[in-house]
Formats: structure tokens, sequence, C-alpha cells
């Protein structure tokens, strides 16, 4: 006899930000599933959130709106990252057979997205350059390692660091090497 089981699932506390909006709330995805999966899901515009809390980033002294669920266009999102850190983990080949093992290189790099100043790391593969990311890239959320976010406005303090920030390539004004000084 067949019997269908119910995927396990997992939350993630996540902070998304749009060009006029911070949400904080609720994931709950497969267990299976990494944030970048559900970001980078072609067969799925939009993401949403459980318990979320929606505050105006500038202008107008509002109090945050607070919503059992809210769903977000994709296309709108700047960048998400968790709100529970997770330790970095050290690229290793997969342990499941049904993955494959790409080699990539880490590019210290400068991302300008809709008022943020993102720096970190992206992973490539040792033929790509960075130049060349955008245009080659097939998924619409890139990953940045070490990642330190300030607002444009005041580049130099940074808001926080992550080790893992996800960007809307869509959203990326500029995108360079940063170079040791």
């Amino acid at each position: 006899m067949d019997v269908w089981r119910v995927p396990e699932t997992v939350t993630r506390q996540l902070e998304i930000y749009t060009p006029n909006h911070r949400i904080n709330g609720t994931l709950v995805l497969f267990a299976s599933h990494r944030l970048s999966d559900v970001l980078n899901a072609r067969e799925q515009t939009v993401v949403t959130l459980k318990n979320a809390t929606i505050s105006l980033l500038a202008g107008e002294e509002r109090p945050a709106v607070q919503a059992e669920s809210v769903t977000l266009n994709k296309s709108e999102v700047i960048l998400v990252y968790s709100l529970e850190e997770e330790p970095k983990a050290e690229q290793t080949e997969p342990a499941r057979s049904d993955l494959v093992y790409i080699r990539k290189k880490a590019h210290q790099v400068c991302l300008i997205a809709a008022g943020f100043l993102i720096r970190g790391k992206v992973h490539l593969i040792e033929e790509l350059k960075v130049q060349e990311m955008l245009d080659t890239h097939q998924e619409d959320f890139l990953a940045v390692t070490d990642a330190s976010l300030s607002l444009l406005a005041n580049a130099e303090a940074p808001l926080l660091q992550r080790n893992f920030v996800s960007v809307n390539k869509h959203r990326v004004v500029a995108l360079y090497p940063e170079t040791a000084t």
C-alpha cells in the first residue's frame, strides 16, 4: 500500500527589504530546501511570510503593521537574509548523490542595489569573471557570503554583517570587484 508522506518543513526568520519597506516574518519551507531554492524557484513569483511585521524604510513616521500573513512579489525584493545566523559551512562535496559538485572561486565584490551598498564574496565557476556575472547568472537572486550591508547615504557605517545574503540581481545597479587597499 502506498502511503503519501507529508514533506517535513522548517521555518526561517527572515528580514526582507523592498524599495520602501522592511519586512520581518517567518518563511515555511521544505526541510530539503534552502532559502536560495525558494527565492530562485521560477515557478513561483511570490514568497509568503507568516507573522510578519512591515515597516517603512524612510519618510513618514508610521507604526509598523502586523500581519498574520504577507505575500511579496519577488521582483520587488532587493535583498533577503535570515535573522537566525547559521554557522559558516565549509565548502565540501555534497553528501546527496543527486547533487553535482561544481568547484567555485570566491571573489570579493561590491554591489550597489537600490540604496544599499553590499560588500562580500560571490562564488563563481573558475572560468567566469565578476564583470560577466549579471549577464550569465541564470538565477534571479545572487548569493553573497561574508556580507556587510550599508546604506549608500552612509556607506562607511555598516548596518549589519551576515554570513549569507541573497540579492535580487535585477535590483543591482552596479557590481564591481573590490580591490585590496
